[in-house]
C-alpha cells in the first residue's frame, strides 16, 4: 500500500512479528521491514540508475516510495534517485516506520523533494553512502514520540550518508517546549554512526533539532538551528541501558560481522570501524559539532563536549539578519555579524532547496 517500490520485498509473514526471516518476493514489499532487522545485508536486486521524478504521491496507506539499489556487501552504488517529488499524507493505515521515502542499499539519492504531513518519519534510512540533499521536510512526526523526521539506527556499519542543504521546519505538534515528546529532525538512534550533516536549516524542528544516541563519527558543520527548547541532544546510552547492544553475540556484533567490517571494502571506506569493539565501544567518539549557528534556544547542547568536540559555534539570542523568516529564506545578509564572528560559516543556498521551480 505504497506508491513505488524499487527492489524486491519479502513474502508477508502469516502473523504480526517485530522481526523474522522470510522469502524474497517480487512485485510486493510484504514483510521487508521485519526481515531486514535480522537480515541487514539483504540485496533487493533493485538495479541501477533508476529515476523517480516529478511525482505527486499522497493519501497512500503505508508510505510513499521504497527505494533500494546497490549492494551493502560490496558497497557498489545503486545511484537510484527520487527527485522533485511531492509526498504527503502517506500513512492512512500504517502510521510508523512507513516513511515518505524508505531508502536502503548503498549509494542512492533523494533530492529536491518535499515530504510533509505524516505522523512519523519522512525518511527512514538503512544502508550506506546515500545522499539526501535540497529537500524540504515539514509537518512530520506529528503524532509520534522518540522519533526523527530522518531516522536510522542500531547498526554502526550503516556509514557514509551525506545530508546537506535541506530545510526542516515545523516538526511535531502540541507543546513541544514542555519536553513531553522527543521529536527531532535527524535521529541517530542507538549507536548510529558515520553521517555528515552540513548546510541544513532546522527551524522549529521539534523538541530537539538533532539527537545523537551514542554513536561515533557523526559530523555537524555549517548548519543553522533556529528557535526551540533544545538544539542538539547527545548522550552515551551505550555506556548505560543500551550497553547490551555491543556485548558479544548481540545485535551490533551480528550486524558488523555480516558486512565483514574488518576487511575491504569496509576497512578501506570506513577505517574507524575496524577497531570498533576493541576501542571502548560504548563511548561516543570523533563526533564533531562545529561552525554551526544557533538562534533563540532555551538550551543549545545537552551532552558532554567530549562526546562531540562541541565548539567554535555561534550562539545568538536574536535574528542575525535572515532575509525572510516568514518566507523560510534563511540566507544571511553579507554584512551580518555572523560572518565576522564565525568567518568559517558559509551562506546556505536556500533558493535551491525544495522542489524545482516550475514543478511546484
Amino acid at each position: 500500500l505504497l506508491a513505488v517500490c524499487v527492489g524486491r520485498g519479502i513474502e508477508p509473514f502469516g502473523k504480526l512479528m517485530h522481526d523474522g526471516t522470510g522469502e524474497p518476493a517480487s512485485r510486493k514489499l510484504g514483510s521487508w521491514h521485519e526481515h531486514i532487522y535480522r537480515n541487514t545485508t539483504f540485496n533487493r536486486n533493485a538495479g541501477t540508475g533508476h529515476l523517480i521524478e516529478n511525482c505527486h504521491i499522497h493519501h497512500t496507506g503505508s508510505g510513499g516510495i521504497s527505494l533500494s539499489g546497490g549492494d551493502r556487501l560490496t558497497l557498489e552504488k545503486g545511484l537510484n534517485k527520487v527527485e522533485n517529488c511531492y509526498i504527503h499524507h502517506f500513512n492512512r493505515l500504517d502510521r510508523t516506520y512507513r516513511a515518505g521515502i524508505n531508502i536502503d542499499g548503498a549509494g542512492n539519492i533523494i533530492r529536491h523533494c518535499e515530504i510533509a504531513h505524516c505522523p512519523a518519519n519522512a525518511i527512514y534510512l538503512h544502508g550506506n553512502d546515500h545522499i539526501i540533499e535540497y529537500n524540504e521536510i515539514h509537518h512530520a512526526v506529528m503524532t509520534g514520540d522518540d522519533m526523527g523526521a530522518i531516522y536510522y539506527g542500531r547498526d554502526p556499519s550503516e556509514f557514509g550518508t551525506l545530508v546537506r542543504y535541506n530545510l526542516f521546519h515545523h516538526l511535531g505538534s502540541g507543546d513541544l517546549k514542555a519536553g513531553h515528546r522527543k521529536i527531532t529532525a535527524i535521529y541517530h538512534d542507538d549507536g548510529a554512526c558515520g553521517m555528515v550533516v552540513t548546510g541544513n536549516v532546522f527551524y522549529k524542528a521539534g523538541s530537539r533539532g538533532a539527537t545523537i544516541g551514542g554513536g561515533n563519527d557523526n559530523i555537524y558543520t555549517n548548519n543553522i538551528f533556529i528557535e526551540g527548547k533544545l538544539a542538539v541532544h547527545h548522550d552515551n546510552r551505550l555506556q548505560g541501558w543500551a550497553s547490551y547492544m555491543w556485548e558479544s553475540g548481540n545485535v551490533f556484533e551480528q550486524r558488523m560481522e555480516a558486512v565483514n567490517f574488518r576487511e575491504p571494502p569496509y576497512s578501506e571506506a570506513y577505517p574507524t570501524l575496524v577497531n570498533y569493539f576493541s576501542d571502548a565501544p560504548g563511548l561516543p567518539k570523533r563526533n564533531v559539532i562545529q561552525y554551526n549557528l544557533f538562534c533563540n534556544f532555551e538550551m543549545v547542547y545537552n551532552g558532554r563536549s567530549a562526546y562531540s568536540g562541541f565548539g567554535r559555534n555561534l550562539i545568538l539570542c536574536s535574528d542575525p539578519g535572515f532575509r525572510d523568516v516568514e518566507g523560510l529564506d534563511f540566507r544571511i545578509d553579507p554584512d551580518s555579524e555572523v560572518f565576522r564572528l564565525m568567518p568559517e560559516f558559509r551562506n546556505i543556498p536556500m533558493h535551491l532547496i525544495g522542489r524545482l521551480m516550475g514543478e511546484k
